[in-house]
């Protein structure tokens, strides 16, 4: 379903309750503010957003902030692949699987035993977990889920040495998934399920939307696309808000939530990845990293901002605003075949924050907001 045959979900006329909304997470279920004025966002501004998004061909957009549904657009509960925003989801399960000692950044690949089907060099066998999770890894072996666009970039075998040159490298973060499964013994999906989506309260997401996609003329390594709705993966935006707690336990310790969200690369160009941005935009581990000021004209309020980002091909992101506590989730039904391009999904981005900047209640108002339960 597109928003052009979708309803704008506001707010449910039933069940309520009192919510401390700056810092929270939602609960069992999203709530949402009983009115979107009184917290401090313009309705006709998020009304031109929706529109916006609807011309766009956008699947679903699903915007929390401090916790709480501020709106929720199209098909929020279904679950879409989730294209490239995997990979910081797996990489949320490698800062586990370091901190409980299973796994090391400093493991190069010949330590762990990772080779492909055409045999890797010395030098790429140097590169560490750390290279990896940068895109740093100078292994320009073919992967699996490459586009045709990205085969014919790849750079030559050896052209560059572990750690000194970036390139979104899908073999890098293939390899790591192979990685995490024999260090941790673990399946991701069925972890996933466990340790991150289960206690975080994810309502749609079970291990078994996620699938290895091998393809065994090009590499040993699968890649592992997900299947995700935008209000699960608006929760896990906010797990990161929350530096990896969720009431009171640590689910993804709060210092891989900071290194992995910091860019260990910065592009001098803007990137030219992911649309077009000034210098200054950057790479962490598998996450975007846009600080104020990148943004190109046309986006004054975004460009006010550091933003974070996963991003996934056709238009599928997800925007975290620390300093507005707030998560922005946009989803195209790449499964049927459409896609949004993305100068569309950051123009709607740029609607919904403006729709917040436009009127601006204090954090201590909002906390004794009524909310009430979300409902489609």
């Amino acid at each position: 379903m597109s928003l052009r045959r979708a309803c704008l979900c506001w707010l449910s006329s039933v069940g309520t309750s009192v919510a401390a909304v700056a810092g929270g997470v939602p609960g069992a279920e999203w709530r949402q503010y009983s009115d979107v004025e009184s917290a401090g966002w313009s309705r006709k501004s998020l009304e031109e957003a929706f529109q916006r998004a609807g011309e766009a061909g956008s699947a679903a957009v699903f915007v929390a902030e401090g916790g709480v549904a501020v709106c929720a657009w199209g098909d929020v509960e279904r679950p879409l692949n989730a294209h490239s925003i995997r990979k910081p989801i797996l990489g949320s399960m490698i800062g586990i699987a370091v901190s409980e000692g299973d796994l090391s950044l400093g493991d190069t690949l010949a330590d762990l035993g990772i080779n492909d089907i055409h045999a890797l060099t010395e030098q790429e066998r140097s590169a560490t977990v750390l290279d990896l999770l940068r895109g740093r890894s100078g292994v320009y072996h073919e992967a699996a889920y490459e586009t045709a666009g990205k085969r014919r970039e790849r750079p030559a075998r050896g052209s560059h040495i572990p750690g000194s040159h970036f390139w979104s490298n899908n073999w890098d973060f293939n390899a790591l998934l192979t990685i995490y499964e024999q260090e941790s013994g673990n399946t991701f999906f069925d972890e996933f399920e466990r340790v991150i989506a289960s206690p975080i309260g994810m309502e749609d997401f079970r291990a078994a939307h996620g699938e290895y996609h091998f393809e065994r003329e090009r590499s040993l390594h699968p890649a592992y696309p997900l299947r995700i709705s935008a209000r699960d993966l608006a929760r896990f935006g906010t797990l990161y808000l929350r530096d990896g707690r969720w009431d009171g336990r640590t689910i993804v310790p709060a210092e891989w939530t900071a290194e992995s969200t910091r860019a260990h690369t910065v592009f001098d160009d803007g990137g030219g990845y992911t649309g077009t941005f000034q210098a200054g935009a950057g790479f962490g581990f598998m996450w975007w990293v846009y600080p104020a000021g990148c943004q190109p004209p046309g986006r004054p309020t975004l460009d006010a901002h550091d933003i974070v980002a996963a991003q996934g091909a056709g238009g599928h992101v997800m925007l975290l605003i620390r300093e507005l506590d707030l998560v922005i989730v946009h989803r195209t039904a790449t499964d049927d075949g459409h896609r949004v391009g993305w100068n569309d999904v950051w123009s709607i981005a740029e609607d919904v924050v403006r729709a917040r900047s436009l009127l601006k209640t204090g954090a201590a108002e909002r906390r004794g907001l009524i909310v009430r339960r979300f409902e489609r």
